[in-house]
């Protein structure tokens, strides 16, 4: 049995052939070297399992397990089955992480005499451009009275739609014990779409306190994008699953009604990113999520990313509304996805009835609603998704299916 390292590094792996390299790389060359690290090899029908033999070969401190392919969960339950050392830390297998990144999150651990989970936050890697993402609450060390009335806003911290904390794995290093005493290895393996943040509800649920950093030392690779397009399928039995999930933890080891105001919020968001036109139906009488909007508006759709493409796709197919025109600030320059979208430069010279700004940020739409304003643009004119109106309608009634 080897050594009881302090940080068992956890990487599952299928079919990332291209990205394997640089992301066992930048974990072998950390820092900070008191790893165990366990690549689980999920089936791979690359050259991932040869990658990885090639690395055990050169690096003690590898294990590699090869197992036929049982999906991602699964492979990190692999993983954590395997692990001995005193923190777990899952890292995806076409990602790579800052150089210093164990050291930075150590170092903070030796500052407070007990750590159950310490968060950090994450860099999105596009083609050409990085997004960094952070937790919605300040950094510092939660326990007790302060862990208990964070947990009012772990899904949605008050605006539409916000994390309070990044619900990613990866953004995460927790102590095995508490791993262990969850029911994650026991959770459901179907749930496919939104597990980081099932696994992060059963971190919770046993973690008596919560270490919060100021870093991005985490590079998430988008590689869901394809020329600027989501390409992840979702569905109805998708979301069926993580609801049924994210509810059965909830209500074992808390008060139902602290989350529920949040957990509405965040299945509304993955319904309207995901099964959006599912979702609709005649019996709105208006462009649900956007109250008083009614047919045969005349409309500017704001906003090209993943739901803005959802609502121009909708009202093309369906003809529901006029689309006058359709802007994003970022036409022209990061979008290669030849869609028919234009900068707003010139928007307070367009006529219609109804600008919607199709970004499911309330923070943002919030900040574009201002820039629009500045424009002397008639403020009854913009609407953007009524996070009130979402908490009255009640979610679809196939959430509930067997």
């Amino acid at each position: 049995m080897k050594n009881k390292a302090a940080i068992s590094v956890i990487v599952a792996i299928y079919n990332t052939a291209g990205y394997l390299g640089e992301c066992l790389d930048s974990i072998i060359h950390q820092t900070y070297t008191d790893l165990e690290i366990i690549l689980v090899d999920d089936g791979s029908t690359d050259e991932s399992g040869n990658i990885c033999d090639y690395y055990a070969a050169k690096d003690s401190r590898i294990t590699v397990i090869h197992q036929i392919n049982k999906g991602m969960v699964a492979a990190r339950k692999a993983g954590l089955r395997a692990a001995n050392g005193e923190y777990i830390s899952f890292i995806d297998s076409d990602d790579f992480i800052e150089k210093d990144m164990y050291e930075k999150v150590i170092t903070a651990i030796g500052d407070y005499e007990e750590v159950d989970c310490v968060v950090f936050g994450l860099q999105e890697v596009y083609t050409d451009y990085i997004v960094s993402k952070r937790n919605n609450i300040a950094s510092g060390y939660y326990k007790e009275e302060q862990l208990h009335t964070m947990y009012s806003g772990i899904f949605c911290n008050g605006s539409f739609f916000e994390w309070g904390i990044l619900p990613n794995w990866v953004t995460k290093v927790v102590r095995r014990e508490v791993l262990l005493k969850s029911q994650y290895l026991n959770s459901e393996e179907r749930v496919v779409y939104g597990e980081d943040a099932v696994g992060t509800l059963h971190v919770l649920s046993q973690a008596g306190n919560l270490l919060v950093l100021d870093i991005c030392p985490y590079h998430y690779r988008q590689n869901n994008y394809i020329n600027g397009l989501d390409t992840i399928s979702v569905s109805q039995s998708d979301i069926r699953y993580l609801y049924a999930a994210v509810t059965a933890i909830i209500k074992a080891h808390w008060d139902y009604e602290l989350f529920a105001k949040q957990v509405k919020l965040y299945l509304w968001f993955v319904i309207l990113l995901r099964q959006y036109e599912k979702t609709m139906s005649e019996d709105y009488g208006y462009l649900f999520p956007f109250r008083g909007v009614k047919k045969a508006s005349n409309v500017i759709l704001y906003g090209a990313g993943q739901f803005g493409i959802t609502m121009y796709k909708y009202i093309v197919k369906t003809g529901f509304c006029k689309l006058v025109s359709w802007v994003d600030k970022n036409a022209g320059q990061r979008d290669k996805r030849q869609l028919p979208v234009i900068r707003p430069d010139n928007l307070n010279q367009i006529e219609c009835d109804y600008i919607l700004i199709t970004i499911l940020n309330e923070e943002i739409a919030r900040e574009i609603y201002d820039s629009l304003i500045e424009k002397q643009i008639d403020g009854n004119k913009i609407i953007w998704i009524d996070k009130q109106l979402l908490l009255q309608e009640d979610l679809p009634k196939w959430l509930e299916e067997n």
